[in-house]
């Protein structure tokens, strides 16, 4: 085993209460469900119900195969030009960095989520051409003051799913296009970078106090997501703690885990990052995770 290898205590375990079973079963029943009420919708001739149910059931099918786990990342880190990750408004701050990849979530739900999203915003269009009078109201009248509400509260939702949704697209562009700005985690001689949808910042290595896992508890004890907290010296970027997922890398998270933690107590060794002997390091450690993953 190489030297500093430590394995990340929640490697495997995040539990969201989905197994590969249950998805596959639940996935398949909720699309067959939708078929069958769409069906029977278009046979006694309620084209717009079938449709509806076609919609919101192919979403939650969608969705629910795109929760099924996947398998164990075994990726090497990448060796590249710090540039590549920038719009090259201006140099970073290391010339040649060791890339952590993020690892884009399954296509279905992908799929799915901007599917959903699109949904509810189509019904919050509908709403607002219903409250202008240029479609006829359905169902009665409504009061509108609630007709209002219900018509804002869909933009948000709607928004917010699309906004999610487009990072969910842009990560998986950045992780298969040629040419695209990679995404992950750098590790470079001097600093930590982060390029990812959403967060684009460089923390350099002296603000790193300490590199500890954290499990974030999602709604209830049944969902937990892991995750990485790096403590940081004041100055520079706002915060004072900067958390990183505990997965979703194409690299196995503990080789990840182990070299945030031995180039943040060992500054002395940061010389080789950028350089293949770094490389051969991180590698080392990649191994090592490899040994104490299950094959699949």
């Amino acid at each position: 085993m190489s030297a500093g290898f430590e394995r990340y205590p929640y490697s495997g375990r995040r539990r969201t209460g989905f197994t590969r079973g249950g998805t596959i079963a639940l996935g398949t029943l909720l699309a067959l469900a939708g078929a069958g009420m769409a069906i029977d919708n278009l046979r006694d001739g309620e084209i717009a119900q079938a449709v509806i149910i076609v919609n919101v059931m192919g979403v939650f099918s969608l969705l629910t195969f795109g929760v099924y786990p996947q398998s164990q990342p075994r990726g090497r880190f990448r060796m590249l030009n710090a540039v590549v990750m920038t719009r090259a408004e201006r140099p970073p701050i290391d010339s040649w960095v060791h890339l952590a990849p993020t690892r884009a979530l399954r296509t279905t739900l992908t799929i799915g989520f901007t599917w959903g999203s699109l949904g509810v915003l189509a019904i919050a269009v509908i709403g607002v051409l219903q409250l202008t009078g240029v479609l006829p109201a359905i169902g009665g009248r409504t009061e509108l003051g609630k007709a209002i509400f219900a018509v804002a509260l869909a933009t948000l939702i709607g928004g917010v799913g699309l906004w999610l949704s487009s990072l969910l697209i842009w990560r998986r562009i950045r992780n298969g296009s040629f040419g695209t700005r990679p995404s992950g985690v750098a590790l470079g001689e001097v600093a930590v970078a982060v390029r990812v949808p959403g967060a684009d910042v460089e923390i350099p290595w002296t603000r790193i106090i300490s590199v500890t896992p954290e499990v974030a508890q999602a709604g209830n004890r049944a969902h937990s997501i892991p995750m990485m907290r790096l403590k940081l010296a004041p100055g520079g970027v706002p915060q004072e703690v900067q958390m990183l997922s505990g997965e979703g890398y194409k690299v196995p998270i503990d080789a990840l885990y182990t070299a945030l933690r031995w180039y943040q107590a060992h500054p002395e060794t940061r010389w080789e990052l950028g350089r293949v002997e770094g490389e051969r390091r991180l590698e080392g450690w990649r191994v090592d995770a490899l040994a104490r993953v299950p094959q699949e």
